[in-house]
């Protein structure tokens, strides 16, 4: 069975081999604050995902990401959330992006 993806792969490529270094949102994501202005309120990420181009929101605290987007310290240090909403910041890709990029081995159990 020869798996075909419906993702351009230069999308792909470049996002995975550029990598973000950057301390800043990715171009088209949008912060909106969730209650007030204090730092350590929630926050909203909203952009469309580099590889379904489907709409994605995250919520995080705004004092984690602030101090992501203002210090030199890695992403997981900084973030007290999943993988799939640091990945998101950082790439632009999706949980479902992710699914369509590395699909499932068959016999490969989800947890």
């Amino acid at each position: 069975m020869t798996y075909k993806s419906t993702v351009a792969p230069i999308t792909i490529r470049r996002t995975m081999s550029t990598g973000r270094n950057k301390r800043e949102l990715l171009p088209g994501q949008t912060m909106t604050l969730k209650w007030d202005d204090k730092p350590d309120s929630w926050v909203e990420i909203a952009g469309h995902c580099v590889v379904t181009k489907q709409p994605h929101t995250v919520s995080v605290l705004g004092a984690e990401l602030y101090e992501w987007l203002n210090t030199g310290k890695l992403i997981q240090h900084c973030l007290s959330c999943d993988g799939d909403i640091r990945e998101f910041l950082m790439t632009g890709i999706s949980p479902a992006g992710w699914e369509i990029m590395f699909p499932a081995v068959l016999g490969e159990e989800d947890e």
